[in-house]
């Protein structure tokens, strides 16, 4: 059976994705987005560098930053409408040190009630700093580069497995100096240039959206959430009764788990089958799969990897 862990979801995520959609100007001037949250002041990116510099335990809970053409915003959240006391989310805005074009902008957010999700997610922030700082500026434009070894050798290393290593590090680093107990999801865009053409590469593990937002409004989620109903709402047989929506059920025992019922559904009035659109914010789609931190070192770490034309 697969590991699974419940994440809390911040009170205003509706809210934030339903602004960003509708209002462009909330993204060009983020002095109007920093009053709608009711954050006073705006702090530059290198300001972002010192807080992931200091102690976990020094983190910032409410904060807007900005530079490199990159905006992020630090929410800590609320639980049963009452602020969270501790910073579990980490953020990290980042130009290549040989190439201003060459960018990371990622979100790990640490789990909710699995102690310790702070120092996770603030693990695979610095980790991840480190690791592109120092990654080969050569990957910017291709795909595949050729690497000198000790021995001199010549290797090809993908821009796949560079990630991949990466994340399989950070498992481990977060599992070595957390004790297995904290996890984090890790969803991270990456801007590149194939053919004269920026991409944008998303890395995803755990349920921390990664999504496009068009000049015209128009939202498109890149990443794919690790969570039980997603990786089942495929199947077709999910469906919630219209009088309780938030009792999700299977027609087909096969799909039945922790937290989905198995139910014939031809004996039930008044259905509809769950559909991707639907579960966004629905309350059973905190309980995700996989993410950072779950499970012993040198796992198998499921994560998706796509590039798309920006």
């Amino acid at each position: 059976m697969q590991k699974v862990v419940a994440k809390s979801t911040p009170a205003n995520n509706v809210t934030t994705v339903n602004t960003l959609a509708s209002v462009q100007e909330l993204i060009k001037n983020m002095s109007d987005y920093s009053e709608f949250f009711g954050y006073n002041n705006l702090y530059d990116i290198n300001t972002l560098y010192s807080d992931i510099s200091k102690n976990v335990k020094d983190k910032q809970k409410n904060r807007i930053y900005t530079g490199n053409e990159m905006t992020g915003i630090l929410n800590i959240g609320a639980k049963n409408g009452i602020e969270k006391q501790t910073q579990e989310d980490s953020i990290l805005m980042l130009a290549h040190p040989r190439n201003e074009k060459f960018k990371i902008a990622l979100v790990a957010d640490g789990m909710g009630g699995q102690g310790n999700g702070d120092s996770a997610s603030y693990i695979a922030i610095n980790l991840t700093k480190k690791w592109f700082e120092n990654l080969p500026v050569e990957f910017y434009n291709s795909d595949v580069i050729k690497l000198k070894q000790a021995d001199g050798r010549i290797i090809n290393i993908t821009f796949q497995d560079a990630i991949k290593n990466h994340l399989i590090d950070v498992n481990n680093k977060i599992v070595e100096l957390t004790g297995n107990k904290p996890g984090t999801t890790f969803s991270s865009a990456i801007i590149r240039n194939k053919n004269g053409e920026d991409i944008v590469t998303s890395v995803s593990i755990g349920d921390s959206k990664i999504l496009k937002i068009s000049q015209d409004g128009s939202v498109v989620q890149l990443s794919k959430d690790d969570n039980i109903i997603s990786e089942q709402i495929k199947s077709g047989t999910l469906y919630v009764e219209d009088a309780n929506p938030n009792n999700v059920y299977t027609s087909d025992p096969q799909y039945a788990s922790l937290d989905i019922t198995y139910k014939p559904r031809e004996n039930v009035q008044g259905t509809h089958t769950l559909n991707e659109s639907d579960i966004r914010f629905h309350k059973k789609n905190n309980i995700i799969t996989d993410y950072l931190g779950c499970g012993q070192t040198r796992r198998k770490i499921k994560f998706k990897i796509k590039s798309k034309y920006k």
